[in-house]
């Protein structure tokens, strides 16, 4: 039912059917809040509501769907704190609620990205128990502070995106960053010799709009 030109409210009737697996009705014109009821959809593995017009908070019933693999709300009108409920997703491998209004803590997956929300914090060092994650963007928000030490802790090769926050401090030396950007953090510093895929900082700061972990509006 994606890219569809659906209009209206997601319809109650569509979320009491309790073996649907996936869901996918991004990319259309749907508006309104999402409905508690998605907490009854515990079969659900993969679900898709990007690029609408949905408003309100991110049910704190979400976390009922255990089986959750995929879930995507990006592009939308959500604000709120980020539902603790989330760290319940124990087979989590991607979240995206980029470019919406959101802010609160991180939630754990494999793909985490909460670009250009509206989180205003200083990142958390309990990222470094995210052991399988290989994508991480918090571009775009107004993250502040030093870049923790447990960073290094993350594993090699995995893609990090800081850049467009106002981070401030040395840059911790570690391989891991090969594959980081940190442009647009114009108080951070340091010796970034021998990164080969390093983007190189900017002091020229953009205006902050939605990445993984950012300001959108």
């Amino acid at each position: 039912m994606y890219h569809n030109q659906l209009a209206g409210q997601i319809p109650t009737q569509l979320v009491n059917v309790k073996s649907l697996t996936v869901l996918k009705v991004n990319d259309n014109q749907i508006s309104g809040s999402i409905p508690l009821e998605f907490g009854n959809l515990t079969q659900l593995q993969r679900l898709d509501l990007s690029s609408n017009h949905l408003i309100g908070e991110i049910p704190k019933e979400f976390g009922k769907m255990k089986s959750m693999l995929n879930l995507c709300l990006a592009d939308n009108q959500l604000k709120g704190i980020i539902p603790q409920e989330l760290e319940f997703y124990e087979v989590l491998e991607e979240l995206d609620l980029s470019r919406n209004r959101l802010n609160g803590s991180i939630p754990k997956s494999i793909e985490l990205d909460l670009s250009q929300n509206l989180l205003t914090e200083e990142i958390p060092s309990e990222v470094q128990s995210l052991k399988n994650l290989q994508k991480l963007n918090l571009s775009h928000n107004r993250l502040y502070g030093s870049i923790p030490i447990a960073f290094t802790s993350l594993p090699s090769g995995i893609a990090i995106d800081l850049s467009n926050n106002e981070l401030t401090g040395p840059v911790p030396l570690s391989s891991n960053f090969e594959n980081t950007s940190f442009q647009g953090n114009p108080g951070l510093c340091g010796n970034f010799t021998g990164l080969k895929n390093f983007v190189q900082l900017k002091s020229r700061r953009r205006k902050i709009t939605p990445f993984i972990i950012g300001s959108s509006w």
